[in-house]
């Protein structure tokens, strides 16, 4: 059976929004910078007296609030469209701010401006809003003005007295080396956090959509259910009918064929009713049993959509079942005493769990990454005991990469290329191959309903995905 997969999707739509940086804002910090710059020569030439070539400064300044104008307007005409950046276009606004920015600062003494920090502004932004390439340029940019700048930085020295201050060149090569070295370390530090806050946010965002999703579906499972019990009354009484018409009738007639038939498609129906009631569910508060579950049943709903034939699945709900994972029969016989002498005989029973949305979900899609990747057999685990709930989703495949095991969960990890080829990553297959949403939208929506988890390889080969919960929490005791 095959399941249209909610994760796919969300990437999707999300990936339809990234790149995107608001013209306004561009324009908004653009203006800031601009009356920062007239700010700065006006109240260092009136008020303190520099003797600076304020006319030369104040043209840079003037040619960037013609050419925002201009954008502006250009881009108001254009439409509501045109008011978004592309991330290249971005770029090209931020490397015309560093370029008039070199200008200034060559007209008001380059490198031994105190103000010459502002050049990491343009790379800042960029390392904060746009993708990492576009930052590399723009800070390779920047690296070549101030080069440029501590070469010619003599040709208009600021007037810090009377009589001429010359910079040893040590020192201007000290100042080049510290805004160098700043530069690289904005654009490398700064953008590496904001990658990591904008994926983060998306993933999240991407988890919402999914659970939302599962939601709606178990809603509409709920109507089916629904449904198909209101219409187990009348479609009884068809069949009673119909049944004392066959009785009636001669047998052999037309109508006796007639009545045969209409009491065969009745219990069609009836079978149908019964199928469509026993697989849907409704809201988890519900009083219809079919929405509370014993943890086997559970897992048998979240592993059916996903099995497949060259794969056989084992479901096991034992409270004293022992992992089969160890590699000797002592320590499995240890193992084995220790969980009886900690079982509550008197709690033997499956616990009975919600069918929650994020229980089908999640626990499904850890089935399905082990499906896809085990070679003969997957088996599904539950045990329990008084205070804990316990899955384990084993296969006997190649087992998680090792060098992304760690940091299994979090959103976009990916193996290294050698090893993705042999080994899981954690992410499903598709769109969003690679980029490890699945995994991290299944911890997520289980660690909601207060789940903790656990990856390991097995060592005797294959993945190992423990899920626990704590009992009283989960299950739904008589």
């Amino acid at each position: 059976m095959t399941v249209a997969n909610p994760i796919l999707g969300a990437s999707d739509q999300l990936e339809a929004t990234r790149g995107l940086v608001s013209f306004r804002i561009v324009t908004a910090m653009r203006w800031i910078a601009i009356t920062g710059q007239a700010a700065a020569v006006l109240v260092v030439y009136f008020a303190m007296g520099f003797q600076l070539p304020v006319g030369l400064a104040m043209l840079p300044i003037a040619l960037n609030v013609a050419v925002t104008l201009f954008a502006w307007q250009r881009r108001r005409r254009q439409g509501r469209d045109a008011l978004w950046l592309q991330d290249s276009e971005a770029g090209q606004y931020l490397a015309w701010d560093l370029v008039q920015l070199g200008v200034l600062l060559w007209l008001t003494g380059g490198v031994s401006n105190p103000f010459a920090i502002v050049i990491l502004a343009p790379v800042t932004v960029s390392a904060s809003i746009l993708r990492r390439a576009t930052t590399s340029i723009l800070a390779f940019l920047a690296i070549a003005i101030v080069t440029l700048l501590a070469a010619f930085a003599f040709a208009l020295p600021l007037p810090w007295s009377n009589a001429q201050v010359i910079f040893p060149a040590t020192f201007v090569g000290a100042l080049w080396a510290s805004l160098v070295l700043s530069i690289l370390f904005v654009a490398l530090y700064v953008s590496w956090l904001a990658q990591r806050a904008r994926d983060m946010s998306q993933a999240l965002s991407a988890s919402q959509l999914a659970l939302v999703r599962e939601q709606r579906m178990s809603a509409i499972g709920g109507l089916a259910a629904a449904a198909a019990h209101e219409l187990g009354s009348p479609l009884s009484t068809i069949a009673v009918v119909a049944k004392e018409l066959l009785r009636d009738m001669p047998a052999g007639s037309p109508q006796a064929e007639d009545a045969a038939l209409l009491v065969q498609e009745t219990n069609r129906c009836r079978d149908i009713l019964v199928a469509l009631e026993q697989r849907n569910s409704g809201p988890p508060d519900s009083d219809d049993p079919y929405h509370h579950l014993p943890i086997s049943t559970l897992l048998e709903v979240a592993a059916h959509p996903h099995q497949q034939e060259r794969v056989a699945v084992s479901i096991i709900a034992d409270p004293i079942h022992v992992d089969g994972t160890y590699d000797d029969d002592e320590d499995a016989e240890d193992t084995g005493d220790a969980d009886l002498a900690e079982i509550d005989v008197t709690r033997l029973e499956q616990p009975t769990i919600a069918r929650r949305p994020e229980l089908i979900h999640g626990l499904g899609n850890f089935i399905q990454n082990a499906i896809q990747f085990a070679t003969t057999e997957v088996t599904v685990q539950a045990t329990w005991t008084h205070d804990t709930i316990t899955v384990l989703i084993l296969d006997d495949g190649p087992g998680f990469d090792p060098a992304i095991l760690s940091r299994l969960g979090e959103p976009y990890v990916q193996g290294s290329g050698s090893r993705t080829q042999a080994r899981r990553t954690g992410s499903q297959s598709g769109s969003d191959s690679g980029m490890g949403l699945g995994v991290f939208i299944a911890r997520t929506l289980l660690e909601h309903t207060g789940a903790t988890l656990d990856f390991t390889n097995r060592r005797r080969g294959g993945a190992s995905v423990a899920v626990a919960w704590n009992r009283p929490s989960l299950s739904i005791e008589d």
